[in-house]
């Protein structure tokens, strides 16, 4: 006896709301139909009650459960959008630093830049660039240096550099922020 009242209390601890409002519906139920309704005769009357608060808890549970589900979906969305909010800020971020970082360049390395994006990266000549001034691009890790044939140094933007510089000039017209 003392389980049952111990899975008793278990039960009504998680689904008391669901529990008295199957209990009232049900008493309802047995007050509003009349004692000769077809399955009240056919069940018995406490066989009925027990019909009945099995539906309305079984129906409650699942209102309950569509609404959990709407919450956690609401919930889902409105993270992703907080998350799609937050990648696009610090995109934006990312495409300022680089702009500012082509208004930090030498005019010389802007137009090497723009020349290199207008022929599609294929590589150019390190003259091109102000290969001797410490803060150049062509002294970072964003060119890949190479020869040709003659054995003049040839250069070119890494992949990410050039998409990067690449979408920017597409938006803005230029690489920085001042022409």
């Amino acid at each position: 006896m003392d389980s049952l009242g111990e899975a008793l209390k278990i039960f009504l601890n998680k689904h008391l709301i669901a529990t008295i409002l199957s209990v009232v519906i049900s008493f309802l139920f047995n007050l509003v139909l009349p004692n000769d309704y077809w399955m009240i005769t056919k069940l018995g009357i406490n066989a009925f009650r027990i019909f009945v608060f099995c539906i309305c808890f079984i129906f409650i549970q699942l209102i309950i459960w569509i609404i959990k589900k709407i919450k956690k979906l609401f919930l889902h969305y409105t993270l992703k959008k907080e998350h799609q909010k937050y990648e696009k800020c610090k995109i934006e971020d990312n495409i300022r630093n680089w702009r500012n970082a082509a208004d930090k360049m030498t005019p010389q390395d802007r137009d090497a830049i723009c020349k290199l994006l207008k022929n599609n990266n294929t590589p150019i000549p390190s003259s091109d660039f102000s290969i001797f001034d410490f803060y150049s691009i062509y002294n970072t890790q964003y060119v890949h240096k190479s020869k040709n044939s003659d054995g003049i140094e040839m250069v070119k933007l890494t992949h990410e550099c050039y998409e990067i510089f690449s979408y920017i000039y597409e938006e803005y017209g230029m690489i920085g922020n001042f022409k």
